[in-house]
């Protein structure tokens, strides 16, 4: 194909970089894979659990426990059928299964042999009062916690490797601390490598100049036709010691909603 089409090489360029630089995580993406990653390398849970330990979860770890095929819920068993007709037809199986609230399972095939195992991934909390150790649903975690799992995959490959992340409300669910964090971590990593982080986040906490240029701060402003436009912070030209969060606050920037009358929702309750 390379030599039938003329400047074919500029377009596979551009497909590479999508397929291997750009990395989208959305407010509902949920990084499957990590189940295979923890059977495969127990380093990888006790990584996981020293960044979840750092961000002040109280989970001491994570693990995957064998489960039957009948506990994943909400599977319709016409698609459970499916699923084991799909796993007797080949050798081996690696496949990722995502249940409700957020629930992750593997299935293992390893020879043909082989009928297979369902797994499913649980957090570990340890004991206060000893060193015993409690096994935890995803569905049980805080939409924090398990936001954090799908996050610190990207956490650990910011500013390490040449890649370009757009994450969609990074802040949704996490304390502003922890959104900060993920902010600073990046900064200080990415003078090494040459990756991007671009976000959208209504968590002001970050707008600070001491670690945000003029010009790498856009917002988002809706006009009365219900479209939107994007204008950066440096039109505005504020003091490099201005406190840039306290003028967006206050409207200084725009993109903020109009609110009438702090009495406005008193006053529609009652009309």
């Amino acid at each position: 194909v390379k030599e039938n089409v003329h400047g074919i090489e500029s377009m596979l360029a551009v497909i590479s970089w999508f397929d291997d630089v750009l990395v989208i995580i959305t407010p509902n993406s949920i990084f499957h894979g990590l189940e295979g990653r923890i059977q495969n390398s127990k380093s990888v849970s006790t990584l996981y659990a020293k960044y979840l330990n750092y961000f002040d979860t109280g989970i001491a770890g994570l693990d995957i426990l064998k489960t039957d095929l009948e506990q994943i819920p909400d599977m319709p068993s016409e698609i459970m059928q499916q699923l084991l007709e799909t796993v007797k037809a080949q050798k081996k199986v690696r496949a990722y299964i995502g249940g409700p609230n957020n629930q992750r399972f593997l299935f293992c095939k390893d020879s043909s042999d082989d009928e297979g195992e369902m797994m499913r991934l649980v957090t570990q909390h340890k004991h206060a009062d000893s060193e015993e150790t409690s096994y935890f649903e995803i569905y049980e975690e805080s939409d924090g916690t398990r936001r954090l799992l799908d996050l610190i995959p990207a956490v650990l490959d910011l500013g390490t490797t040449e890649k370009v992340f757009f994450i969609d409300e990074l802040d949704r669910s996490l304390h502003p601390i922890i959104t900060r964090t993920i902010v600073d971590d990046f900064f200080n990593k990415s003078p090494s490598a040459n990756s991007q982080l671009i976000v959208t986040t209504h968590e002001a906490s970050i707008l600070d100049q001491d670690i945000l240029r003029k010009d790498e701060v856009w917002f988002v402003k809706k006009n009365r036709d219900g479209s939107s436009m994007i204008y950066s912070l440096e039109e505005f030209k504020p003091r490099f010691d201005s406190d840039i969060r306290k003028g967006y606050l206050t409207g200084r920037f725009g993109a903020i909603p109009f609110i009438h009358s702090q009495k406005g929702l008193q006053s529609l309750a009652e009309s």
